[in-house]
């Protein structure tokens, strides 16, 4: 009896540790995901690309030059200031501002 309580009680606990640390790995997955960071970055472009957007003159290939959001390389949350959307994931910050001046 007490070899079957011990097992159980034994099951319980370790349940309950790794409920949590199940919950933060969950966080990182969807940040690593790319098919839900490809999901919120075609949400940005929906919402604020406009026929402002210009191809790039002189470049080798095809692309658009969009003055108003920034593509950084970084691993953690930083400081967006006064941008009206970010994206995290897959180690890069997409941000959206309002006007190319925010943008500098």
């Amino acid at each position: 009896m007490k070899r079957i309580l011990s097992v159980i009680l034994s099951s319980l606990l370790l349940l309950f540790l790794f409920v949590p640390a199940n919950c933060v790995l969950a966080s990182v997955s969807i940040n690593n995901n790319p098919q839900s960071v490809f999901e919120d970055i075609c949400d940005i472009y929906e919402d604020y690309d406009t026929e402002e957007n210009q191809l790039i003159e002189g470049a080798d290939s095809e692309g658009t030059l969009i003055k108003d959001r920034l593509i950084v390389k970084t691993k953690s949350k930083i400081n967006t200031f006064d941008a009206v959307d970010v994206v995290y994931g897959l180690g890069y910050a997409f941000i959206q501002f309002d006007n190319n001046e925010s943008a500098q």
